[in-house]
Parts: structure tokens; sequence; C-alpha cells
């Protein structure tokens, strides 16, 4: 029979031997540096640092981009034999394959005769060998081995029968191959070879006790090495050898004096010469070697010799110091005079030392002791400030592990938004194996040192703060929990506690006609404090009085000084009687306005409700008006500002005095500004109001007309008046006509004019060209204007301003991909957004565009991207798929069209970080590209 016919094993019987294939091979862990199993998604996202033009620091991230590693079929398959065998008896090949790929696959097997000599063997035939000892298990053929992981291995033999009239020298091969079902032209292949003889034929095979578990071991293990002599002469001078301790058996150790020997002798290590058949030593003859010399092992006779091993602490997972083989010579007649044959070696016997998981995360890098610098701890942080914490993941285990990191209870303040970052703070951490949760990537075991352990991860959380948060949690500070959780057992975790001991209150402080720090505000002067200097809830006495007639405007300059370590911004407020509603609100006496405009009074830019951002320790003027009405009564109106942060609730009140005369005017009221897109509209609310003592705008006495005027060619603007009084432009109301206010249809109060102290509310609606260009800035001014009818005298008329700039966004990120399949430096595919396959070996480019949409420059933009888990930095230099750096030119190493870059070298692991621009200023519309390529590792 030439060739052994394949068969398809049943499901049941698959199953079993994908079972006994798995029990033989312990699953360690891959290196940081091996090729990702298929499936893999490497994924990764690009962020952003930079200060805006109010000096507040930002960040950007782009979208997550991730290429899915495709399955690559590998195997290798093991060991060539050369066997001597008698005329009629059969003889057993070892041979293991082993899963190289980066995916489970099955591989067919098959043994056929390759012809070369003279013999035609009566059968051949494949057998599992789980256990390692060179015979089969059972008496089951296979034909395609069970599903294997990578890294898996499957142990077999090749069974080879003779036929009985076979002469002595006759040879033959055998030719054993494996093909991957995954991939059909990807195969192995050994020779074994059989030689006829009339003499002794001596077969030794090797097993171990126990073939996987922990290091160190339980306890002892015994190797037997089993001879038997299936040839027609007795063997003499047998030599068996077996190395332990050395090379392939660094991880084993021998146990003293425990060597055995089926013929009944006495065995010491230290024993010489030959007693009672058996010479045996141990690290006599051979240093690290058992050495055991048989003077004659007869036709049909077997025996075996035994010894002791035990496994060695701190092995990674697999075989790599725990697998053995023996070696066997002799002589294939009695008392030597036949020929010599070998050494042979056995059947290899290995323990599989299995993967323990550990992890420790504490606050330390340079001790993996679990508790060290726990918890992680920050004294105090500002209101809405960014508090930052390091956590070190330290692998325990005993072979490389990925942990995914979650953080679990926090006694943070609502609000609080929490962020993972990679190793340089700067990078967000994501997933490498595609699940929900981020994880660290493949992390070394950690080592031990004097002074610094090695091989931790870094983990950056980043905890923004509610601005409007502040205190100690009861003294008990607050606290969020990180767990980092091992991906080869889910079972082994362990948590870090981070803790921020307290949110420090912001303060601001409000002033009049100085600011704090000015030489008549601070004390240094004879006459100190003219302003109402330091933090109160309103001064006894008034600070500042103004002396009005009635329908005129009050104004007061008032400094707002920011006396926090962060920017802020603060909402401004009247009241008359320094009690505020809540939430806070303008209270003044009837008919009374107030507005606050930027800067020192008099009043010359649009009014404003709030500051605007005001910078640590920096001050901002603002001139509060207050309208009195026409027909006020005389005397004093105590008046109470107020500084409030809408964010971090910051406050400050000061008290200042309005003394209105006994008199006429009309006004429009108050200046307005805001933000529209190109061809949007934007509705700005105006009050028109008779400060004086007759009524105006009746069409008797006088007519009121409103006008309206653009400062920019192709804007248009339109007054309504607000007829039902909703405080917002309906359907219903209508639009002011030329002729005046009084004819305005249907509008019963307002054709009898307004009378002394009376007002209407008008709105502006302005829409902007749709060609309007980021950055344009219309100026749409109201104006109420008199004509006088019975009434004598000039009434001056009356305008506001409506200032509306066009916007846009500011910094937008966006990163794309495309595949560079042998590594040259080009894409191969178009860049894009969404998912590619690539594989290991491969390179993938990336492309990461930043745009300022922003109307105004931002400045110290920094990008920060990083080499995916999975992947080293390529520059280019490889010339071909898993090739090697520097073999070709350096023609895609990292670049950005504006600016300065720094990346890792050619092969290895870290951030791309790039400057943007002239000290990292991008202008407004102004984009830039950064570009880097990174290898699928293989």
């Amino acid at each position: 029979m030439k060739e052994q016919s394949r068969k398809r094993r049943a499901p049941l019987r698959y199953f079993i031997h994908m079972l006994l294939a798995l029990a033989l091979v312990g699953f360690g862990l891959s290196s940081a540096l091996a090729a990702p199993p298929a499936g893999t998604s490497i994924g990764n996202q690009a962020s952003a640092t930079y200060t805006d033009d109010s000096n507040v620091g930002r960040t950007a991230t782009s979208n997550v981009v991730s290429t899915i590693v495709k399955q690559v079929a590998s195997f290798t398959l093991t060991q060539n034999g050369s066997k001597t065998i008698s005329p009629g008896s059969t003889v057993y090949f070892t041979h293991t394959l082993t899963n190289t790929g980066n995916g489970a696959d099955t591989f067919d097997l098959s043994a056929v005769d390759a012809d070369t000599g003279t013999i035609a063997f009566t059968s051949l035939k494949i057998f599992a060998d789980a256990d390692g000892n060179g015979v089969p298990d059972s008496g089951t053929e296979v034909a395609i081995t069970p599903s294997l992981a990578p890294g898996a291995s499957y142990k077999f033999v090749v069974a080879a029968t003779v036929p009985a009239d076979a002469a002595a020298a006759e040879s033959e091969t055998i030719t054993v191959t494996g093909e991957s079902n995954h991939t059909t032209s990807e195969t192995e292949t050994n020779t074994d070879t059989v030689t006829v003889t009339g003499n002794a034929v001596l077969l030794v095979t090797k097993a171990l006790s126990l073939s996987s578990g922990p290091s160190p071991s339980a306890g002892p293990i015994t190797v037997t090495l089993t001879y038997t002599n299936n040839g027609n002469s007795a063997a003499s001078d047998v030599i068996l050898t077996d190395v332990i301790g050395s090379g392939a058996t660094a991880g084993m150790t021998y146990v003293a004096d425990s060597g055995q020997w089926s013929g009944g002798a006495t065995v010491t290590d230290a024993a010489a010469g030959d007693s009672s058949g058996l010479a045996y030593d141990w690290d006599v003859t051979t240093a690290d070697t058992v050495t055991a010399v048989i003077s004659s092992v007869g036709p049909g006779a077997s025996g075996f010799i035994k010894f002791n091993v035990t496994i060695n602490s701190g092995l990674p997972p697999g075989a790599a110091t725990t697998t053995n083989t023996a070696k066997f010579a002799y002589n294939d007649k009695p008392a030597g005079g036949g020929d010599d044959v070998g050494p042979t070696n056995t059947n290899t016997a290995a323990y599989t030392v299995l993967a323990a998981a550990g992890v420790v995360a504490n606050g330390s890098s340079t001790d993996h002791a679990d508790g060290v610098d726990e918890p992680v701890t920050v004294a105090t942080a500002l209101q809405g400030a960014t508090v930052t914490f390091s956590n070190y993941i330290w692998n325990t285990g005993n072979g490389t592990d990925t942990f995914d990191i979650t953080l679990g209870s926090s006694t943070f303040p609502a609000g609080t938004v929490f962020q993972l970052y990679k190793s340089d703070g700067a990078t967000p951490l994501t997933s490498s194996a595609g699940t929900a949760d981020p994880d660290t990537g493949p992390v070394l075991v950690a080592t031990d040192d004097a002074v610094d352990d090695k091989n931790e991860y870094k983990v950056v959380i980043k905890a923004t703060l509610p601005a409007n948060a502040s205190g100690d949690n009861g003294g008990s500070g607050f606290s969020v929990t990180l767990t980092a959780t091992s991906a080869t057992d889910p079972t082994k975790s362990n948590t870090v506690v981070n803790t921020l001991g307290a949110i420090t209150g912001n303060t601001v402080d409000l002033t009049n006609n100085y600011a704090r720090d000015h030489d008549s505000c601070n004390g240094d002067e004879v006459d100190p404090d003219l302003c109402g200097y330091g933090y109160s809830t309103g001064e006894a006495d008034p600070q500042t009085t103004e002396t009005v007639n009635p329908g005129a405007t009050a104004s007061f300059t008032l400094y707002v000084k920011n006396t926090s370590a962060v920017a802020d911004t603060y909402n401004l407020f009247a009241d008359d009687d320094n009690t505020w509603a809540d939430p806070v609100v303008n209270d003044l006496p009837t008919g009374w306005t107030v507005s606050f405009h930027g800067g020192e009074c008099p009043a010359s830019g649009a009014p404003v409700t709030n500051t605007g951002v005001v910078n640590a320790d920096a001050s901002t003027p603002v001139c509060a008006t207050l309208d009195v009405p026409a027909n006020a009564s005389p005397g004093n109106v105590e008046i109470y500002f107020r500084a409030l942060s809408p964010t971090t609730g910051a406050v400050d009140t000061k008290h200042d005095r309005v003394s209105v005369n006994t008199v006429r005017n009309l006004s429009v009221s108050p200046e307005n500004s805001g933000q529209v897109y190109p061809g949007g509209s934007v509705v700005y609310t105006h009050i028109l109001k008779n400060n004086g003592n007759v009524t105006e705008g009746d069409n008797s006495g006088s007519t009121v007309t409103l006008g309206l005027s653009d400062s920019l060619s192709g804007w248009t603007s339109v007054v309504y008046y607000d007829l039902n009084g909703d405080n917002a432009l309906d359907a219903a109301d209508p639009i002011v006509p030329a002729a005046g206010i009084h004819a305005i249809a249907g509008v019963d109060p307002l054709d009898n004019g307004l009378s002394a102290g009376e007002s209407a509310r008008f709105f502006v609606k302005v829409t902007a060209s749709a060609s309007a260009g980021i950055g344009d800035i219309n100026k749409t001014t109201l104006t109420a204007t008199t004509a006088n009818g019975t009434l004598t005298g000039t009434a001056p008329a009356d305008s506001v301003d409506d200032t509306t700039q066009v916007i846009a966004g500011q910094v937008r990120l966006v990163k794309t991909q495309a595949l560079d399949t042998n590594c040259d430096g080009t894409a191969d595919t178009a860049f894009t957004t969404g998912q590619l396959q690539g594989n290991p070996g491969e390179c993938v480019r990336y492309q990461i565009v930043a745009t300022n949409d922003g109307t105004a420059d931002v400045t110290t933009l920094v990008l920060s991207d990083s080499t995916p888990a999975h992947s080293t930095f390529d520059d280019g230099s490889r010339d071909s798929a898993g090739g090697a750096c520097g073999t070709g030119a350096v023609d895609a190493d990292a670049a950005t069209t504006v600016g300065s870059i720094t990346a890792p070298d050619c092969g290895d692991t870290g951030s791309i970080t790039a400057t943007i621009g002239t000290l990292g200023t991008l202008g407004s519309n102004k984009s830039a590209t950064v570009t880097f390529g990174i290898m699928i590792n293989k």
C-alpha cells in the first residue's frame, strides 16, 4: 500500500481529539511584538491640545480608525526520523505539528511511500500520540488534526509495517505531509527512513508522568525510558543518555538518587562500571546528563530506566525549557560483534507550563507590590479643572497579558467627566482586542529589581470637574476606583483608588471706578478704599452716588476682578434692596431698567449680561447704566450690583446709590449682540420707552417712527411689534409701518401713543447675506424718531445698535487610513475613515487633518497620536511586508505639512507628536496634515 487514505472523522470523534489536543498544550501568551491574532482590531484615535484666543487650554479628539487583522496560515512539522526494523514488524515515527499562524486552523495529515527504495510497506497508518510517548494512544487512525489555536500542537505517530520477506539492508522512505485547511497551499513535510535488519532492533520511548502544570511543579515528575528489542539477536552495549537542566531542559532539575531500573540492580547517581548488567550515573560521565549503559538486551526483551525531575519556578507559559528528548545507541549483535547503531533520538516528551494570570494596579512606577503608593492622591483642584491621576498596571502572572481597564464606583461630584489615556497622557486609551472596554495592550511580566521594578504600564485618568462643585465631601475627599482585569483569566483583577482631597471654590471681587489692585482701591493711599474693595454681601453705605433727572441714565463703572487661579465668566445683576431671588435676576423699582456694557463708562459697547471670559488674576471693566423712568419720584434709590459666575458660583455684591431729581424724553434700548451663520437670521429685542412726562406717538401731539439700517450690503432687517407681549417673535406679531407706531393695525394700546413712563416691546429680525464671510460683523441700527404735532420743542431721536457676527466652529480633526501591503511607504488604497483588513507584516498609513474652522487663530496646537497595540512604527524603509527597517530608503517618515513632528524609530513603539504651525499657531480657516505609518506585528 503506497498511500494512506484520508478519512474525515465523525463529529464526536473530532471533538474528542480536539479536547485531547488542547490538553497537550498550555496556551501561553504571545510576546509584546508577536503577530496579533486573526480578527484583532488595530484601532487608534488621535488627540490635539491647543490654546484658544481666551487663553484657555482645549483638547480635541479624532474619530477612531481600525484595521482588522486577517488570518494567515502557518505551521511547523517535526521531525525527520530514521529507524531499523526486523522483517514483518512495525516501526513508529513520532511527529509534532504546531500551529504558528495567527488563527485557529485544522490540518490534513498523510503518510505515503516515497518509492526511493525496495520495500513495499504492508501498512502505513497515522495515530494520535497525545502523551508524546512514541506509541499510538489507540487503534483509531487519524487523517486530520482537531482545530488548533495559535501556538497549539498536535502529536502523532506514523506506523510503518514491512513484509515478512523483506531482506536485510533493504530501505525505504516515507513522506509525511501536513496541509492547512485555511490555506491549502501552506504545506510542510517530514521524511522518515526505514532500514531492514536481521540483527537487533532497539526501540526506546520516553514518557513523563505529568505533561502539564504550574511552575514550579507540585512535586516530582517521573521520566520513564522504555526499551524493547524487536530484532532477531541480542543488542549489546546499550547506551541511554538524557540531558536534564540545560538547553531544552533548562527548566528542569534532576532529583538526586531517584534512578530505577527494571533489571533490579541498585541504582545510584555516582555508580560506575557494570553492576548486574547496568552502569548508571548522573553528572559523572557527562555533565547534567543521566547515563545508563545496559550490557545486553535479548531479542523480544523489554525494560525501563526511571528517574525523577522537578519543574523550576518562574518559567513562562509553554514548554521552551521543559521539552525533553533522550538519545540511545547500541551494537546490533551480542558482545559488540555487530554494527554500532546510533545515537538516535527518542520521541520528545514535554511538560507544558500553564499560563497563570496576575495583576497589580497601584500608584508606583518602581514597585509592583500591591498597595504601594495607594490611594493615588491629588491634594486640591480648582472648580472646573482637569485632575490627572497616574495609575500603574503590573503583570504579576507568568506570561505576557492584556488588561481591560474600567472605572467603577465614584464619589466625585455629579457631572464629573472621566477619560482614560495611554501612557503618554495624550492618546485616548482604546480597545486593542475589539472588546467593549479599553485595554493596555500586551504587557510583559513585571521583573524584580532592587531599585526599580520593570515593565509597568501607565494608565492616565483625567477627571474634568464640574464648574459649580466645591468642597471636600464632608472631609472624605472624592474618589474613583480603577480596575485592571486580565484578558487571560478574567477572574484575576486588581483595583487602585484615586482620591482628590478637595475642590477649591473660585472667588471674585466687584469694585467701583478702580480695579481691585489699583492704589486707590487697595488701601495704599491716605484715603483708602474708594471702590468697595474686598468680598462683601453689600456694604452698609453706598460707595458711589449718581444724581440724575427722571428719564435720565445713571452710569456706574464697575470692575470685575477674577481672584481665582482659573478663567471664569460672570453674570451681572442689579437689585434695589439686596434681597436676591433664586435664580438671581435684576430686581429694580417699577419702570427702572439696568443694562451692562463692556468697558468703562460712558457705555460704548453693546449691552451684555455676562463679562465674557476673565482670565485668572485679571480684571475687566463694565459700565452699568440704570434707566430712570420719566415719572420717577425724587429721592434716593439704593442699588446693589452683583457679579455671579454661572459656572463656579463665585459671587460678590457692592452697594451704590442713585439720587433722582425732578424732569421728559423717548428712548429705545438695549444694545444687543449675537452670532449667526451665513444666510441665517437672529432676533433682537428692544424696548421703546417714554421717559418724559407727556404722551408721545399718539398722532396728535406727536408721531413716533422706527427706522432700520444695516452696515453691510446684502443684509436685511425688519422691526416687529410684540403684539401678545410674550417676549418672543410670533407669526402674529405685526411689522411696524413707516407711518409710525400709532398706525400698527388693530393695536389699541399704541393708538393712543405712549404715556409717561409707558414702554412697548419690538423685535428686530436681522438676516445675514448668504455670501457672508466667517468673521463678518454687521451693525443694525434701530432709530426711534419723534415728529411734533401739537407738542412744541425738540424731542431727540434715539437709536440702538444690534451687532451680529458670522461664526463657524474651531479645531476639527479627521483621521483616515489606507493599506500599504508591501510597506514601501506608498498607500495602495484610498484613505478612508472606514474599517480595513490587513495581514500581519503589512503596513497601514494614517493621515490626520486638523482644520481651524474658527474665526480666530488657535495657539499651542499639539496633535498627538501613538502606535496602536500589536504594531510598530514604520518609516517606509522596509520595502517588503514584514521586512527589516532600513532595507530601503526612508520615504514615509512621520510628517506634518505645517510645523514640526517627533516619532519613534522604525520598528519601535511610542507617541507621534506634532507641533502645528509656528509655535503651535494655526490660523483661522487653515489646515495642517499629519501622516505616519505602522506595521502590523508578524
